[in-house]
């Protein structure tokens, strides 16, 4: 998944910013949609994961999850 990605670019020596950048808005622009996805921004449509832990202090963080929102609604992980 996303997470395992974004390790990996870490492991391959992108800082963790990097990585999650790399994983969010910058996967966005390479598919054609960085005005509407991609980042957390006034007026953008976003889905959202909360982790515990900070990935920017260790990536593995983005593993796990503990509140999902997908187009503004807080929804139950077996949603998901």
């Amino acid at each position: 998944g996303l997470a395992g990605e974004v390790y990996q670019l870490g492991r391959a020596g992108l800082s963790n910013a990097q990585a999650i950048v790399s994983g969010t808005s910058g996967a966005a622009e390479s598919i054609g949609v960085a005005g509407e996805a991609g980042l957390l921004a006034e007026g953008r449509q976003a889905d959202v994961v909360a982790v515990d832990g900070n990935p920017l202090d260790d990536l593995r963080a983005l593993t796990s999850v503990r509140d999902v929102w997908l187009a503004g609604r807080r929804v139950q992980r077996t949603e998901v």
